[in-house]
């Protein structure tokens, strides 16, 4: 919406907000709309409504004669030849078509930047990696809270560019951490895995700006000691097998499957988001996939009852096997246009809403512990770390992988063990009831 009107742009070229050539190509539209727009260059569009690329846009007639040349996908073809694939350039992108635009630098003419704009700037490659999928989304909201909290600390001092962070000041900010950990008021303690983490990204951001060559040097306190902060060892809490069995029996039958996915396969909100129908023999009830986290292969094997709701709650035989009430995926999370981070997670409502039902008391334990708790399990009972990992689809030594399908067999005999370990119950009346309206 620019000037009272609304733009369609990326029109057949933009497939959503993760294809990163189509946002170029949009954008780069944009940036001639604008120009038309404010009286400041000429209209970007043919008759037919074909957008022209700015090295086209001076000459209509050019342009044309110019995609009659050369088609309309941009490629140096004359007509009735055909492109030898020995000839052509080895993967050359035409980047003149795609209208991707050189960084050009955050510095001013004094040579120096502001913290505000280094963030913003390092935010912005961030969401690039999220668009790309080398990223994930909660690594970035991670980023940018870690970032407001020390532009924070440095407004409250009266600092604002990147050449008044000395390292007398970095020095200062990792004590403050540390001593954050330790305030008698809960409520303005951190944990020492928050001071770690805020150490961890100021000093990646610091190096990714002597990279860039916003710093000349990088200040010597950051070095391997800087984001050393110690870590007491953690108090693992799990769910009691009887606490796990009233969960199930007062909850909804699309949350019972929740429920058994978690304990069965070990899956969290992800996992079950992402589980599709040809992950799944229907013969063997083994699902082979990749974990969504790491990438690393995944097995497990249902129980009757775990497939028996899957079939009873999906209404496809293919693809995602389960989605919400309107279609769109049970987990979401996106960066918006203003860098807020949007995140739905209908599993752990759902969750949460069972608790409420059965008003156990779930300090320090949420639905991703029904994980741990298996796994904690197969340990005690086992005694077999490999097994531990091939559950949780932890990235195992190369030699280990070499005997995988051997050590599957003997997961699927543990993930037996563990249905009789929850002894979870599917009423009869459950079983044949109509599929739930997922929320």
């Amino acid at each position: 919406m620019y000037g009272g009107k609304t733009y369609y742009l990326g029109k057949g070229k933009c497939n959503g907000k993760t294809d990163s050539e189509g946002y170029q190509l949009a954008l780069t539209e944009w940036e001639a709309v604008k120009r038309f727009a404010d009286d400041n260059g000429p209209n970007p569009y043919t008759e037919a409504g074909e957008f022209i690329p700015a090295e086209y846009q001076l000459r209509l007639a050019d342009f044309l004669a110019m995609r009659q040349r050369i088609g309309p996908n941009g490629n140096q073809q004359p007509a009735g030849e055909s492109i030898d694939p020995d000839k052509s350039p080895w993967m050359a992108s035409d980047y003149t078509r795609h209208g991707f635009t050189l960084a050009t630098g955050l510095r001013t003419h004094s040579g120096d930047v502001s913290l505000a704009d280094l963030f913003a700037e390092y935010l912005r490659q961030r969401e690039s990696e999220v668009q790309s999928n080398a990223l994930s989304v909660k690594q970035y909201a991670q980023d940018k809270a870690k970032l407001n909290d020390f532009e924070g600390f440095a407004k409250h001092y009266g600092r604002a560019m990147l050449s008044e962070i000395d390292g007398p000041f970095l020095q200062s900010y990792r004590v403050a951490q540390q001593r954050l950990t330790t305030v008698p008021n809960p409520a303005d303690r951190i944990s020492q895995e928050t001071a770690r983490k805020r150490l961890q990204t100021i000093l990646k951001v610091w190096r990714w700006a002597y990279k860039q060559e916003y710093l000349d040097a990088l200040p010597r306190v950051l070095d391997r000691e800087y984001a050393k902060v110690k870590i007491d060892r953690p108090k693992p809490r799990f769910w009691e097998p009887a606490e796990l069995r009233q969960l199930f029996a007062k909850a909804s039958q699309r949350t019972k499957l929740y429920i058994a996915l978690a304990c069965n396969c070990g899956y969290t909100q992800a996992e079950i988001a992402t589980l599709e129908w040809e992950m799944i023999d229907p013969k063997t009830r083994e699902v082979r996939r990749e974990r969504p986290k790491s990438g690393q292969p995944q097995v497990h094997k249902l129980w009757p009852l775990t497939l028996e709701l899957l079939r009873a709650e999906s209404k496809t035989t293919s693809g995602l096997c389960l989605v919400g009430a309107k279609g769109n995926p049970l987990l979401t999370q996106e960066i918006k246009a203003d860098g807020n981070i949007t995140h739905v997670d209908s599993i752990r409502l759902a969750f949460n809403r069972t608790l409420k039902k059965t008003k156990l008391d779930n300090t320090g334990r949420s639905f991703k512990h029904i994980r741990k708790t298996s796994a904690n399990a197969i340990a005690e009972k086992y005694e077999d770390n490999r097994l531990v990992d091939l559950f949780l689809g932890h990235s195992t030594h190369a030699m280990r992988n070499h005997y995988a399908d051997d050590h599957y067999k003997g997961l699927f005999s543990a993930i037996d063990w563990l249905e009789s370990y929850y002894g979870l119950k599917l009423e009869a009346e459950t079983a044949t009831a109509k599929p739930s309206k997922a929320k």
